[in-house]
């Protein structure tokens, strides 16, 4: 009978065992690679200290969410077991966002990252006949797909004028191209998918029907870890600006300011 009861609880808590053991293990391995430095992929993947301390801070978080969140109360029962391996994927996805320095694993990754979080949004159970959850995710679906087409679109204009999906040569041969309107145009539409990651107004209207619609724990993933990945992108778009060339800080501060359209309420 004690066997039984054991058995049983070591299946109820084997995905999120699994999930803690994961997260511990990319922790450790970001922390022993800290000080390693390398490019893998024919240069599409870098390992420097600014990317392992990333991945120190994703696999932290996803250790925290798996840590926190005990039974998956507010997830259906029948999609606990696939909510571990979705939350997983979306954060190997992240994991691979930090340290790619090429637009096509750049992307590549970045789908890895969301698509997972558009499914864990509606695992929340219903409450009370409502099916807000679905909504939420319909929204995040749409609005997300939107954004990665946005910013896959200016990833296009910023490899026809430099002829490489490679970011470092991207970052050599576009500042004294900064004043052509693809230049600005590509900027401009890959920094917009940037903020929407972020969730920078006037790119955050998404945040109050998915935050709402989502578990708690999915919440917490939403508005923290895929913010770590994004800013890291950022970071590396924004090395381009200089006091020679401030198209780069010109477009940001565009792009934060409100629009006309958002003063009408």
């Amino acid at each position: 009978m004690r066997w039984g009861c054991l058995c049983s609880r070591s299946a109820r808590l084997g995905p999120r065992g699994l999930s803690i053991g994961t997260a511990i293990a990319v922790l450790l391995a970001a922390l022993f690679a800290s000080a390693s430095e390398a490019l893998l992929f024919d240069g599409a993947y870098r390992v420097d200290r600014f990317s392992q301390l990333l991945k120190v801070i994703v696999a932290f978080g996803y250790l925290c969410i798996a840590l926190l969140s005990g039974g998956l109360r507010d997830i259906r029962t029948e999609a606990r077991s696939e909510y571990y391996l979705f939350l997983s994927l979306s954060v190997t996805g992240l994991v691979l966002l930090v340290s790619s320095v090429d637009v096509i694993t750049l992307f590549v990754a970045l789908e890895l990252s969301s698509f997972p979080l558009y499914l864990l949004v509606p695992m929340r159970r219903e409450r009370g006949g409502q099916r807000s959850q679905m909504e939420s995710a319909v929204k995040y679906i749409m609005f997300g797909v939107a954004a990665n087409g946005m910013m896959l679109f200016g990833l296009g204009y910023l490899f026809g004028l430099t002829g490489s999906t490679s970011l470092p040569v991207i970052m050599e041969k576009l500042p004294p191209l900064l004043g052509s309107p693809l230049a600005i145009t590509g900027l401009a539409l890959t920094f917009a998918g940037l903020l929407y990651k972020l969730a920078i107004f006037p790119f955050h209207f998404w945040t109050p029907d998915v935050y709402q619609g989502a578990s708690n724990e999915t919440t917490s993933l939403i508005a923290s870890l895929p913010k770590v990945a994004a800013v890291a992108v950022l970071v590396r778009f924004v090395s381009l600006a200089s006091p020679e060339s401030p198209t780069i800080a010109m477009l940001l501060t565009c792009l934060w300011r409100s629009p006309p359209w958002s003063t009408a309420t």
